[in-house]
């Protein structure tokens, strides 16, 4: 990231390519004037009210490139909160480009890749929390994604940490009231609240920066079929997804490598994988995609056990079953067309008391009641867009409730408070890297290194 704020930057902040719109962006104290050298007003005036859309065109070495739109923003009302501008052409690889080129030639730089956003950041219109959420956001793939990122985008991130900040400086302030005025301040009262203070703290940043749910919101759910061969995994795959996504046939060990196929479910993404039949082989590549079978279910959110209805269990299957973590498995009896109406309740007596479905992949029985299994999940995992801290910052707030906890240990086991005001500041001081109030130069530099050019 280049050490200037002084220089007035310009890059092109939609895709290249084919499109109805392509927009130049600028930004800097030469923004107005570089304004007027490339675009000319239709009605040949020369002065620009902020926010304020003007019709005319764009000129490069006296030649007309393009018909366009333009806007200037004075500051501090603006994306960088500095003077900008925004030239909104025709959507076209060439008069994209040649509009980048006049501005430039105009006295512009190129921006460097998040460098609009790292203005904005440095000039104190939004903090590190919301600028990260402006990059999430523009990489969302699921509803659930895109709300979580709005939210943090809306300041949902950055008010919680700042409470959390609060929280800390309340009881740092009542450690050191405890310490000036001990015949005042009762310490026994105060350590109380210490320990109600620290386990509500706990309790949100756990909350906030739960892994598991950071991952099933930011890269979707993983569901995994599983079991013997021929049981009917890839028709379930191909229901599923109302889509002919996987190889059916009659003959046992079709699928030998995961096939996936992706779906939105309560707008989340949801990815679904047919894996290679679990048996005992001797075959050194059907091995191979029972390893990565094994290993998918591993890392599941959700793993289907499914069951051939029409032949009853084997103990094998069993076994295989068993071994599913039980917070994950689910049990799917197919080719329940095939069972000729004997009861449903004598397949079950052999496993634990999970969620089971009677599915038929040729009917489609049962499986609108596979998707709502899922769905369940979705909707439990989303909680409407609630606050979801990202990678980086989950880990921040892990450490410091890593802090917390041990803190709160000593203060259960009878410490003095005063050597908790150490722990309560390192707290602090690492949910200050959190919004950027107290982050190193290289970690905001790598942030803003992961957005495109022109954001």
């Amino acid at each position: 990231m280049s050490d200037s704020m002084s220089d007035t930057i310009a890059a092109i902040a939609t895709p290249i390519g084919t499109g109805a719109i392509g927009i130049v962006r600028v930004s800097g104290a030469d923004s107005l004037a570089i304004l007027r050298r490339v675009f000319r007003r239709e009605d040949r005036a020369d002065d620009y009210a902020s926010h304020m859309m003007y019709f005319g065109f764009v000129t490069h070495e006296g030649e007309r490139v393009d018909e366009a739109l333009a806007v200037f923003f004075r500051a501090p009302k603006s994306y960088t909160a500095e003077d900008s501008a925004e030239i909104y052409c025709h959507g076209g690889t060439v008069t994209v480009r040649r509009t980048l080129e006049a501005v430039l030639k105009a006295g512009a730089r190129a921006a460097e890749p998040g460098e609009f956003t790292r203005r904005a950041f440095e000039n104190g219109r939004i903090d590190l929390t919301r600028a990260e959420a402006t990059l999430s956001l523009i990489e969302a793939t699921s509803e659930a994604a895109a709300r979580v990122s709005l939210n943090a985008l809306s300041g949902g991130s950055a008010r919680f940490i700042s409470a959390a900040k609060e929280s800390l400086s309340h009881m740092l302030a009542a450690i050191d009231a405890a310490i000036d005025f001990p015949d005042e301040v009762d310490e026994t009262l105060t350590r109380a609240e210490l320990l109600l203070g620290i386990d509500a703290l706990l309790s949100s940043l756990e909350k906030a920066s739960d892994e598991t749910v950071r991952r099933r919101v930011t890269e979707g759910i993983t569901v995994v079929l599983a079991g013997a061969p021929n049981v009917g995994k890839s028709s379930l795959l191909n229901a599923i997804l109302n889509e002919e996504r996987a190889i059916v046939h009659d003959k046992a060990g079709t699928t030998r490598d995961i096939i996936e196929g992706s779906l939105q479910i309560a707008g989340m993404s949801v990815t679904i994988y047919d894996t290679a039949g679990l048996r005992n082989t001797a075959d050194a590549v059907e091995q191979i995609g029972i390893d990565r079978a094994l290993a998918r279910i591993e890392r599941a959110d959700i793993v289907f056990a499914v069951l051939d209805a029409s032949r009853g269990v084997s103990d094998d299957e069993q076994e295989r079953v068993q071994s599913v973590p039980r917070n994950k498995l689910r049990i799917i009896f197919n080719k329940t067309d095939l069972i000729n109406g004997r009861e449903n309740s004598i397949l079950t007596d052999k496993f634990p008391p999970v969620p089971i479905y009677y599915t038929s992949a040729v009917s489609g029985a049962g499986i609108g009641e596979v998707i709502a299994a899922i769905r369940g999940v979705a909707e439990q995992t989303d909680g409407g867009g609630a606050l979801v801290l990202n990678a980086r910052q989950a880990e921040l707030a892990r450490s410091a409730s890593a802090i917390l906890r041990e803190a709160k240990t000593n203060l259960e086991g009878g410490d003095p408070i005063d050597p908790l005001s150490t722990d309560l500041m390192a707290a602090l001081s690492i949910l200050c890297q959190i919004d950027g109030s107290d982050a190193k130069e290289t970690v905001i530099d790598d942030i803003f290194r992961l957005f495109c050019v022109g954001k």
